[in-house]
């Protein structure tokens, strides 16, 4: 990982008045290509060191530190990432893409930040924001982790329309440290947000159950596991799916179907543990995670959850919903 913030620019942030109210939260991090690392497991001198460094797959102290720890391991860090929790921060992140209109840009330039700086491909704008007072009245968006602002005019398909803008509510920012003073203005945010947050849809989540406390080492065999169901993909090239979601969820159901098999193995008849729903949940997440190449959407939460974990307990809900439906058939005839 290549140095990209000087010393000078980590000095910035740090004694920055907004980031001195934040930095003793344990949710910072530096990423390596856009993907979160887990630091607490990193700087443990317990660890065994590979050339692999682990993920953050979860979003708080377990494998996050505090902004301190950060800067007294990495005088010039690769770059500053944090995850933002707006439940927790009271404060909103607008991120300016460089496909922004230069008069939406100027706009959104206008609403009274409390820090600002440029991406960390010069082009971006990021811009932190108080909460808006209409924040609670779009239950719906509340646990979104971004809302998007595209280009209303749709390109040619497979494309997607370019993102102009999106306002982040429970996700990673990478700080890069470049601030920069933009004059304050009085545009309120209340508009952009309404008119994003009133269209948000209602998350529905399966009856599957989960335990965030849980840790791999809780897990009879769980490292094992992991490592034997990590790599499997499916005989689709990632490259032929109209969308990087649908590959994520075929991915997850090739690797649930090892899981399947692995059951049968000799080492887990013998371990003769039952492996309960949350267990297989984090078992999955895991060897998910070590098998797709990252992308930004993994670093999102949805319902306290990481995105993928998120992903494959919808899909176990939808697959035990089918079983559920097709055992009260058979009741049905049967009567």
């Amino acid at each position: 990982m290549s140095c990209t913030v000087d010393q000078q620019q980590v000095a910035s942030l740090y004694y920055h008045p907004l980031i001195q109210t934040i930095k003793d939260n344990p949710r910072w991090t530096i990423s390596e290509e856009k993907r979160p690392l887990d630091l607490v497991k990193i700087l443990n001198p317990q660890t065994q060191q590979t050339s692999h460094l682990p993920g953050a797959t979860y979003r708080d102290a377990r494998c996050l530190v505090t902004l301190d720890t950060l800067v007294s391991h990495f005088a010039t860090p690769p770059n500053i990432t944090y995850f933002l929790d707006t439940a927790l921060d009271d404060f909103l992140v607008i991120d300016i893409e460089k496909h922004c209109p230069e008069n939406l840009k100027q706009q959104l330039l206008q609403i009274p930040h409390l820090y600002a700086e440029y991406s960390s491909s010069g082009t971006g704008i990021h811009l932190i924001v108080r909460k808006p007072s209409n924040y609670y009245d779009y239950p719906n968006a509340l646990e979104k982790p971004s809302l998007q602002f595209r280009d209303p005019t749709p390109p040619p398909p497979p494309e997607q329309p370019k993102v102009w803008f999106e306002i982040l509510q429970h996700h990673f920012v990478k700080f890069t440290g470049n601030q920069v003073l933009f004059p304050q203005g009085q545009q309120p945010l209340e508009p952009f947000y309404q008119e994003l947050a009133q269209n948000a849809k209602k998350v529905v989540r399966g009856d599957i159950e989960t335990d965030m406390d849980l840790s791999i080492e809780d897990i009879p065999d769980g490292q094992w596991i992991v490592d034997q169901l990590t790599g499997f993909t499916p005989a689709k090239d990632r490259s032929e799916y109209h969308l990087q979601s649908h590959y994520d969820y075929a991915t997850i159901g090739v690797i649930r179907r090892q899981w399947k098999k692995l059951q049968s193995s000799m080492k887990i008849k013998l371990n003769g543990h039952e492996y309960t729903e949350a267990e297989e949940v984090l078992l999955l997440y895991h060897a998910v995670s070590e098998t797709l190449p990252w992308r930004d959407k993994y670093g999102e939460s949805r319902l306290g959850m990481p995105y993928l974990m998120y992903a494959i307990t919808n899909q176990l809900a939808e697959d035990k919903g089918k079983q559920e439906e097709k055992r009260r058939r058979k009741e049905g005839e049967k009567k």
